[in-house]
């Protein structure tokens, strides 16, 4: 019989503190990778609001270099600076004038520049976006 008592004592199973060290360390274990894996989607879901944040700014850039000849309105076309709200992100369109010399001191007429900011909030923060390019309407101009 002391024999048996002996092998049960002689360190051939886990003591208490064994066995709750071994769930603590499991249990790091778990959390770390589930906030790892937390991490992972809501840096894709970013990645994904970022690209079609991007598509949309260059679709109305787009619109908006071509806007005289789309509303059907005759050159110079009209300056444009309007507001557009989309799932969460606002959009700041503009269209200006560019004061412009070539290297002979000569002023170049007809350039102008279109502009396009997305404004949203990601992650408790502001992100903004711009997208820019110069135009010359005649360039667009359906043929007559």
């Amino acid at each position: 019989m002391r024999a048996k008592e002996r092998g049960l004592r002689d360190g051939s199973g886990f003591t208490l503190l064994e066995v709750l060290l071994a769930l603590m360390v499991f249990s790091i274990a778990v959390v770390a990778l589930v906030e790892a894996i937390n991490l992972s989607g809501l840096a894709s879901s970013e990645s994904r609001l970022e690209g079609r944040v991007q598509a949309r700014l260059e679709t109305l850039l787009l619109e908006a270099t071509r806007l005289s000849q789309l509303g059907g309105t005759e050159f110079p076309p009209e300056l444009v600076d309007t507001k557009v709200t989309e799932d969460g992100v606002a959009y700041h369109i503009q269209t200006v004038e560019l004061e412009l010399d070539n290297m002979d001191g000569e002023r170049l007429t007809g350039l102008y520049a279109a502009r396009v900011t997305a404004t949203w909030r990601e992650s408790m923060q502001t992100q903004t976006a711009e997208a820019e390019t110069w135009f010359w309407p005649p360039l667009f101009a359906a043929e007559r």
